[in-house]
């Protein structure tokens, strides 16, 4: 499954106005599995959502939002984060920071090459 969420949908703050863009969720059940009660832990993005829905607690949140699962214990949806931003760095910035510096080094070269050029 993909799921694509645009910018138009990001919260983001506002000067007087500053929405929950995320939080830490639980949910509370019992195992099919095992029929013991057991703890889920999620982090929830909010995204923009319509002004006709509503939020009434503890009773009903149409907010639109992505909630991500991430197992039994609180510490699970830290190392998630830190596994997405550390992925996202290795995956994509990486490659980023090392194209950027390698400009950065030819357009040093040319530059050094074009004073020496311009001296001789």
């Amino acid at each position: 499954m993909r799921i694509n969420v645009y910018t138009e949908e990001l919260l983001r703050y506002q000067d007087n106005d500053k929405p929950i863009i995320c939080e830490i969720v639980t949910a509370d059940y019992i195992s099919s599995r095992t029929g013991l009660p057991m703890k889920n832990w999620g982090v929830r993005i909010f995204l923009a959502s319509a002004p006709e829905l509503h939020y009434v607690p503890p009773r009903d949140d149409d907010r639109s939002a992505i909630t991500f699962w991430c197992g039994d214990k609180e510490k699970n949806v830290f190392e998630f984060l830190d596994l997405i931003r550390g992925r996202a760095y290795q995956d994509t910035l990486k490659t980023w920071h090392d194209k950027t510096e390698i400009q950065v080094k030819e357009a040093s070269q040319a530059e050094a090459e074009r004073a020496i050029t311009e001296q001789g």
